[in-house]
């Protein structure tokens, strides 16, 4: 990141300091951290079939092109990238993947489920069990059956890296759900360390999905 970009951002801290074009350029910044929040949102809403394919496709396209021509007028735009490093803004790196590549994740001539279906159950069951957690369903006999979810998902994913580490963690849960009644239920700090685990396999499996080429070419 330039300095005079490091600089602008110093002074978004005290917007009394800004000029009249600085404010602009803040209200523009704005902007773009709403599409990219709005993409993670329709994101989610897709995973969890909330949305149609159709439906996720034309609007994740009206954000990818509302977000290219903000940031064509944003004078000095680093990229996505070094703007959400420059704030510190952490996650949604599916919804980052989407507009830095400028592709929807919905393929409409796709009939075959592939490496996509693999990701979309992924997504709906990590996402599924953390807003179970959520709705305070403590009970082994909601998240049970979640978590076993989660796991059967993920290692349905062809060749992870090997630092990769959510089968792992998840087959702990498995195992540790195995040894309890149906009618037990998981502490509050038990609670706290699986949301914590989930939220951490979520992030990192989509800056694995990020990493990867198009979906059409990994199948």
């Amino acid at each position: 990141i330039n300095a005079e970009y490091m600089g602008f951002i110093y002074l978004m801290s005290d917007p009394t300091k800004l000029s009249t074009e600085e404010k602009q350029l803040a209200e523009q910044f704005q902007t773009i951290y709403s599409i990219l929040r709005t993409v993670d949102a329709l994101e989610i809403a897709y995973a969890k079939n909330l949305v149609s394919g159709e439906d996720y496709h034309f609007e994740c396209e009206k954000l990818i092109s509302q977000y290219k021509s903000c940031a064509e007028n944003v004078l000095g735009f680093p990229g996505l990238e070094e703007f959400l490093k420059g704030f510190n803004i952490p996650g949604m790196p599916i919804a980052k993947k989407r507009l830095i590549e400028g592709k929807t994740g919905f393929n409409p001539k796709s009939k075959i489920p592939g490496i996509e279906m693999v990701v979309m159950e992924i997504t709906r069951a990590l996402l599924g069990t953390r807003d179970m957690i959520e709705m305070n369903l403590a009970s082994i006999e909601y998240l049970g059956p979640s978590i076993r979810d989660c796991y059967n998902a993920i290692i349905k994913y062809p060749n992870p890296p090997d630092t990769f580490d959510g089968p792992k963690k998840l087959s702990e849960w498995v195992k540790k759900t195995n040894g309890m009644k149906a009618t037990d239920s998981f502490s509050e700090e038990e609670l706290k360390q699986l949301k914590f685990d989930l939220t951490n396999i979520y992030d990192t499996f989509g800056m694995i999905i990020q990493s990867k080429q198009p979906f059409n070419q990994i199948q």
